[in-house]
């Protein structure tokens, strides 16, 4: 195994703490909300581009309705500035601390449990920064493959008289098996969306993160899960599919130039593989080919 792949899954479920220094966990941010002493540590958040994370819709829409009693809905769940009432931290075990960035800008997606966090630095003294992105499958494992989910969970911060910050985080990996696609949607109400089930389990705070194929590409964001087992012991969580966030416009590379993200990809900005699987029509629809 070479260095930063994500080591082979488990053939059976499992939930284990993750050292700080493992592969998986250098992708990934935890994620914090504050409106002046307020503050709100949940949810966790994957790169997938320098200065661009992906993260959980509903992750997004809890910040914004407990702080800053605002609903996303309609057009407002497109973009707009967040005013540095959002952090992303990565937490670097290479040197025992927390690598935070202010989060300027978010765009929500309107027809998945999906978001996008643009970063920009928090201080000029900020270490030297390393962007780890994975490679995004538009198409989502087959039944029975193995995925493995990350997040931090138990997070929580505090900030002294100094205003200096210190972070908590619990880093998790999940592993289970895909159980049943739904490449539309599972349910009008609670998943409207291209999701897919699995038996992992998925705690609080792990909201937004990765869920990794058996070859270590990016497959999908947490998005819903069961807090407790079945009678047989199973737990069930879904995933959101990928496929549809192609379609998401953002200003990325220009402020106020709005481009798809399947442009992006075609300019390998952002690095993905069955991308000749998805397309948009004139209206904006997304469909991918399976």
């Amino acid at each position: 195994m070479g260095d930063g792949e994500i080591p082979p899954l488990s053939e059976v479920p499992e939930y284990t703490p993750t050292s700080l220094s493992s592969p998986i966990s250098q992708y990934c941010f935890t994620l914090q909300a504050h409106r002046g002493e307020n503050r709100i540590v949940s949810g966790t958040g994957v790169a997938i581009a320098p200065y661009l994370v992906l993260t959980a819709g509903h992750v997004i829409e809890d910040f914004a309705r407990q702080l800053l009693d605002m609903t996303l809905e309609g057009s407002t769940r497109v973009a707009f500035e967040s005013r540095h009432s959002l952090l992303a931290a990565h937490i670097r075990h290479d040197l025992n601390l927390a690598s935070v960035w202010n989060v300027t800008k978010y765009w929500v997606a309107r027809f998945t449990d999906l978001a996008l966090l643009r970063l920009t630095p928090r201080t000029t003294e900020q270490p030297e920064y390393v962007w780890r992105c994975p490679q995004l499958n538009m198409i989502p494992p087959p039944i029975g493959a193995r995925v493995a989910s990350f997040g931090y969970t138990k997070s929580h911060s505090r900030r002294d008289e100094a205003g200096k910050i210190t972070w908590y985080a619990e880093g998790i990996t999940s592993t289970g098996f895909v159980q049943e696609h739904h490449w539309e949607r599972r349910d009008n109400a609670m998943l409207p969306f291209p999701c897919y089930r699995t038996n992992t389990r998925i705690d609080g705070g792990m909201s937004g993160g990765p869920a990794f194929n058996n070859d270590g590409e990016l497959v999908g964001a947490c998005s819903s899960a069961m807090s407790e087992p079945a009678e047989n012991g199973q737990y069930t969580a879904y995933v959101a599919a990928l496929w549809p966030l192609m379609g998401m416009k953002i200003d990325y590379l220009t402020e106020g130039e709005f481009l798809p993200l399947l442009e992006l990809a075609r300019r390998e900005i952002i690095h993905t593989s069955n991308l000749d699987r998805v397309t948009i029509d004139e209206h904006g629809i997304v469909t991918v080919t399976v």
